[in-house]
């Protein structure tokens, strides 16, 4: 495993400047990351699990969900869609795969949506009888 470094500059470019006392300093008009920000920074690179939430969107009745998270498969043929995301954790990089289906003779929009840290990763939507709204994405 490597070590990976990163510099942000926020609002302009890192620059070094020589004070009137000869001194090196930061040039007053230029803004560099701040602590937590080099902080949230540095939690987005490490290798640590990643949150993935899948999202099912349609009638409250009538769908099936299936799916399969780092090789982790799962289902809900409840025929209901989930008052709340299903929430996982997954290695950097895993496979996350999600359907959401219609049942034969109803005929809704539906959609899938899949987030990793949040963040909308991948989503689909489909209508009609038996219909089936598939989303894929990778955890990274």
């Amino acid at each position: 495993m490597g070590i990976v470094c990163a510099a942000v500059v926020v609002g302009g470019a890192l620059g070094v400047g020589t004070g009137q006392d000869g001194g090196d300093r930061v040039a007053e008009d230029e803004q560099v990351a701040s602590r937590g920000e080099l902080t949230a920074i540095a939690g987005m690179l490490d290798s640590g699990s990643r949150e993935v939430s899948l999202r099912a969107g349609g009638v409250v009745e009538g769908v099936a969900l299936t799916w399969s998270v780092d090789g982790r498969p799962g289902e809900d043929l409840s025929h209901g869609l989930p008052s709340e995301p299903l929430r996982f954790e997954a290695e950097p990089g895993a496979l996350v795969l999600f359907n959401v289906q219609n049942y034969e003779g109803v005929s809704s929009p539906i959609s899938c949506e899949i987030r990793v840290d949040g963040i909308i990763v991948a989503f689909g939507e489909a209508d009609g009888p038996g219909a089936m709204a598939a989303c894929e994405g990778t955890a990274s």
